[in-house]
């Protein structure tokens, strides 16, 4: 039985480069979208920080497959190797820089 990530992909579908992903993990109020973006696999993926007329340009033109939910699944072996407690993101970080 294949493991279900968080995205409802199917893990280890095997890494297709015409296949893009695209997460928005924050819409801020100053109108920029924070993203995670993904070409290939779900799992590998950049953080974005764009206007929002820009991401929808970028749907719009790569029709990525939109997901939703945290952004991986961890499993016990993660949890176990501190893996979990050391995810971090873009916007992680400027929360905690903004608060100084």
């Amino acid at each position: 039985m294949a493991d279900i990530t968080s995205t409802g992909v199917e893990a280890g579908e095997g890494f297709d480069p015409a296949r893009r992903y695209l997460r928005v993990t924050r819409r801020r109020d100053d109108g920029m979208v924070e993203l995670d973006y993904a070409v290939g696999a779900p799992e590998v993926y950049v953080e974005m920080i764009l206007p929002a007329a820009a991401v929808e340009d970028l749907i719009a033109r790569e029709r990525p497959v939109l997901l939703e939910g945290p952004r991986t699944t961890w499993t016990a072996e993660d949890v176990a190797n501190g893996l979990a407690e050391a995810s971090w993101s873009l916007g992680d970080m400027q929360g905690h820089l903004h608060k100084r």
